[in-house]
């Protein structure tokens, strides 16, 4: 991503960039990375919400702790389940 110009506006921190980004480095920005490539998805005047994966991330980071028990927990679950079927 490269910074091209700026749009600047009237209230404080809320200054726009113009920038220069690949349709990867937009898929990777939105959070569809994953989903696969339509070359064109983007057009101008697009908006991106770069926000809201960052929110996501905040999120599962605020939330490590609980998310980990909440791991070990199925994990077990699923390991005393797998206890129970016939073995092999």
């Amino acid at each position: 991503m490269r910074i091209c110009g700026i749009i600047p506006e009237k209230l404080p921190r809320k200054q726009a960039y113009i920038v220069e980004v690949t349709e990867d480095e937009l898929d990777k920005l939105s959070g569809i990375s994953k989903r696969p490539h339509i070359s064109g998805r983007y057009k101008i005047g697009n908006e991106v919400k770069v926000a809201l994966v960052y929110e996501r991330l905040e999120y599962f980071e605020a939330h490590k702790v609980q998310l980990a028990n909440a791991e070990a927990m199925l994990r077990s679950a699923a390991n005393s389940i797998k206890d129970l079927l016939p073995g092999d």
